[in-house]
C-alpha cells in the first residue's frame, strides 16, 4: 500500500511529473513542454514501478522530475497523510530512506 500511495501521487501530478514544475529555462531544459505528457506506470507484482509517458509526447521523466514531484505538496515527510493511507517519506543527511513505510491505512 505504501508503493500504492507514492504511484498514486505521481500520477496525480499530471504533467507536472513529466516536467511541468521541473522545468527552469537555462538550467534545467525540458524538451516540448507545450505538449507535455501524462505520466504512465509500469507496475511490477512486487508493487516497484518505472515512470514513464506516451512515447513522442513532450516533456521529460527522470529522476529529477520525479524526485521534485515527489516532495511537492507533502507537508509532513513522516507522514505524508492522503485520503487512503499516511506514509513516512523521511530521510537521513544522506539521502537514506527512514522507513518509507504505511504508518496507517483508512479502511
Amino acid at each position: 500500500m505504501g508503493q500504492a500511495v507514492l504511484a498514486g501521487h505521481l500520477l496525480e501530478c499530471a504533467g507536472q511529473v513529466t516536467g511541468g514544475c521541473y522545468a527552469d529555462p537555462g538550467y534545467k531544459e525540458v524538451p516540448d513542454r507545450d505538449r507535455l505528457g501524462f505520466p504512465l506506470l509500469e507496475v511490477s507484482e512486487d508493487g516497484s514501478f518505472i515512470v514513464t509517458k506516451v512515447e513522442g509526447s513532450g516533456g521529460l521523466v527522470c529522476v529529477d522530475t520525479c524526485k521534485e514531484q515527489t516532495i511537492c505538496e507533502i507537508h509532513a515527510p513522516k507522514a505524508y497523510m492522503t485520503p487512503d493511507a499516511t506514509r513516512s517519506l523521511a530521510i537521513d543527511k544522506h539521502g537514506k530512506a527512514l522507513g518509507m513505510a504505511l504508518l496507517e491505512m483508512e479502511i
